[in-house]
């Protein structure tokens, strides 16, 4: 029989029953192969058993040497976990709250055999409460792990309440039902994919009146927040509105200012996309605020980037910046947050013209977002990254990462920030000269952004439309969509949009004949672009965005020469010499003052 040996698999030895093997070796090689794997198979489940029981003896030994989960506050660092027992008869109904003082918990419960029945680790960061709820089916030791999965978290502190330990009740068993929805549409919620988010709805929606019966008012607000987010997460503004109002409420019923602060920053985002930027500001201001009272500094730096945003919207790029780096500082442990401010600093850079600057900030964002699970966050500074290629006429690049955004727009279903990157690559295939392509792009854009509701972006689509019909001989289209732009810009306040559309327009305007209309347009324009520039910030800053818009200046004065040759001595050909000499001038000044120089020395 010598070579016909088999050879065992090798994670038989992790069983610890290799010498149980080794010593019965030859009785398996005299008998048939379907019996020996039958008997080998035999072992195996035998030896699976009493591993399993004895991990379950160990456990319970291990169990009553803990100490008893009761009322209490201990301190805990980053990557430890700390173990209670608590006694439980059959049917008795555990409810505990684990508060969280600056610490993100999970919280993970285990049978008397040491079998795992659930691990719970809410959406509220490193504040609010864990809840420990729990039926018991068998009598005997469960065990209660308290552990923070963070290794880097700073040492911090959570508190142990028992707030019911009773003879189960219906109400009790729906209350742990609901608490079990709750984290399996969390867990959906999280998943990258639309139909999962969808999926989580319905989630929520049923754990909702289960906590409502057992006076769950906290988990009825997070319930509720969450399913605004969702529907924000779906591009369905107008549907968080509801949810997002009442779980307000719900926080301000429990007295939850760091619940109710990050709900205000939701609000807050939801009328910013809706283009009510007064109301946006005052929920953003509100949730700074309340952040600032209970010392959460990362929803407070959530606030200050959103502020940032606003100014950045409406082309005051200086006190964006201001506002952005203010809110750095506040994102020590939260990466994500951080990565979203960088990107928002590359943004403002991008529009002061500074595209080598606003890439260091993109690929720092880049690189924070490639490692972490966020991916629309990911998606849009991907698109932005493009932008910037676009910008330096680096258009393969700029077609790349717009592709890479909207590769992941379409996994998550994300059709707000989908229909953004369309926008973006229609610009592209623009400038690249081909306008028909980018017609399409734009359309399908503007579809989206009208199904969404997002205003601004809905404006910037008109824009876009309206400079490729400009493109393709089609002026009288062409202004149709700036007037419908601009409509949208005034109303919300975005200067530098607006300034963009009314150029475009007086382009539109100047192919049509209609010289007088034209002239009004750029005026208006070139108005608003020095509003922009006064905010602009530094020196530096300033000449940057005007170097920006340098061909709006550019155009205005060939327009002018253009009213003289048809209007000769009405005065136009020193209008336009007149603007340009001012343009230099103003240059000129500009850098002396950055230069620290006096230009009125000698005079």
């Amino acid at each position: 029989m010598e070579g016909a040996r088999e050879v065992l698999p090798p994670a038989l030895s992790s069983l610890g029953i290799a010498i149980l093997h080794m010593r019965h070796l030859r009785i398996q090689l005299l008998v048939p192969a379907s019996k020996r794997r039958l008997c080998a198979a035999l072992l195996l489940c035998l030896a699976a058993c009493a591993s399993a029981q004895l991990v379950r003896a160990f456990d319970r030994q291990g169990t009553s040497q803990l100490p008893v989960f009761a009322d209490g506050e201990h301190p805990l660092k980053g990557g430890e976990s700390q173990s209670y027992r608590i006694n439980l008869n059959p049917h008795q109904f555990l409810y505990a709250l684990v508060e969280q003082k600056g610490i993100d918990l999970a919280v993970a419960l285990f049978k008397p055999d040491g079998s795992q029945i659930v691990v719970t680790d809410s959406p509220n960061d490193r504040w609010g409460t864990e809840p420990v709820l729990l039926v018991a089916d068998v009598g005997g030791d469960y065990r209660v792990e308290i552990r923070c999965p963070n290794a880097k978290a700073e040492t911090a502190s959570y508190k142990i309440q028992i707030v019911a330990l009773r003879e189960a009740t219906q109400t009790d068993i729906g209350h742990v039902t609901a608490q079990r929805i709750f984290e399996e549409a969390h867990k959906l919620r999280s998943q990258p994919t639309a139909a999962d988010k969808r999926s989580s709805i319905d989630k929520f929606q049923q754990a909702l009146p289960l906590f409502k019966a057992a006076d769950d008012t906290y988990r009825q607000a997070l319930t509720m927040q969450m399913l605004g987010l969702v529907h924000l997460q779906l591009s369905e503004f107008r549907l968080a509105i509801p949810f997002l109002d009442e779980a307000l409420t719900l926080a301000k019923t429990v007295s939850d200012q760091r619940l109710e602060a990050s709900i205000e920053t939701l609000i807050g985002g939801v009328n910013d996309v809706l283009g009510d930027v007064r109301k946006a500001e005052q929920h953003y201001e509100r949730a700074v605020e309340l952040a600032r009272k209970v010392n959460n500094s990362s929803t407070e730096g959530s606030g200050l980037n959103n502020i940032g945003k606003l100014y950045s919207d409406a082309g005051d790029f200086q006190k964006a910046l201001e506002y952005y780096l203010q809110a750095l500082p506040r994102f020590k442990d939260q990466l994500n947050q951080r990565a979203i401010t960088l990107n928002n600093i590359g943004v403002a850079y991008i529009s002061i013209g500074e595209f080598a600057k606003a890439l260091e900030y993109f690929n720092q964002s880049l690189v924070i977002l490639h490692a972490g699970s966020d991916r629309n966050a990911e998606s849009y500074t991907l698109s932005n990254i493009g932008t910037a290629y676009r910008d330096l006429k680096k258009y393969d690049e700029a077609l790349n990462y717009y592709g890479q955004a909207r590769a992941i727009q379409q996994q998550t279903g994300n059709r707000a920030q989908g229909a953004e990157t369309l926008d973006l690559t229609g610009v592209a295939y623009a400038e690249m000269g081909q306008p028909e392509k980018a017609l399409d792009f734009h359309q399908q854009s503007l579809q989206i952004q009208r199904a969404t509701q997002n205003v601004r972006r809905e404006a910037l689509s008109l824009n876009n439309l309206g400079h490729v019909y400009s493109l393709t001989g089609q002026p009288e289209k062409a202004v149709e969509q700036f007037d419908q732009s601009l409509s949208i810009l005034r109303k919300i306040g975005d200067l530098n949009n607006a300034a963009i559309a009314l150029e475009e327009r007086a382009r539109a305007e100047q192919k049509l004949g209609n010289l007088a209309e034209a002239q009004k347009n750029i005026e208006e324009s070139l108005s608003l672009i020095e509003t922009v520039r006064a905010h602009s910030g530094s020196q530096q800053l300033r000449a940057a965005y005007l170097a920006s818009r340098e061909k709006a200046y550019e155009f205005y004065v060939d327009l002018l020469m253009q009213q003289d040759s048809k209007n000769p001595g009405k005065g136009f050909a020193a209008q336009a010499l007149q603007t340009s000499e001012r343009g230099r001038a103003r240059s000129l000044i500009e850098l002396l003052i950055e230069s620290h120089l006096d230009f009125r020395q000698g005079v």
